[in-house]
């Protein structure tokens, strides 16, 4: 029997350049070690995120590739939580290079469901 495939799918990648400026734009939470920026698109189907880890966080590749990783686990493990027809981008402070996974779950979790929260007032 195949496995199915973990990771991060395709479709749910924010790629083009037109997402990644209407999701800066629209609003924004704040964290000690994540920055969520986030839009609701009723013309989307489905979620799409990205993950921002720049070289202020830290200068060592491994590092920002491995926040990455964790940052893409915790946004599959938790999805459930954000509503349907919403861009994010979860951007990386320089005090999330020193942190757990625990920690960085607890952080997106809470953003998320201030996120949910918001949404489901509108």
């Amino acid at each position: 029997m195949p496995l199915k495939p973990r990771g991060f799918p395709r479709n749910e990648r924010l790629r083009a350049r037109g997402d990644f400026q209407a999701a800066y734009s629209g609003k924004r939470l704040s964290g000690k070690l994540f920055i969520l920026h986030y839009i609701s698109a009723e013309s989307l189907a489905g979620r799409k995120a990205a993950f921002t880890v720049s070289k202020k966080v830290s200068r060592l590749a491994v590092e920002r590739n491995r926040l990455k990783r964790r940052l893409r686990e915790v946004y599959r493990c938790n999805k459930n939580i954000l509503p349907e027809n919403i861009l994010l981008i979860i951007r990386s402070l320089p005090r999330a290079a020193g942190a757990g996974f625990h920690e960085i779950r607890e952080e997106v979790v809470s953003l998320f469901k201030s996120v949910a929260s918001k949404e489901r007032r509108h």
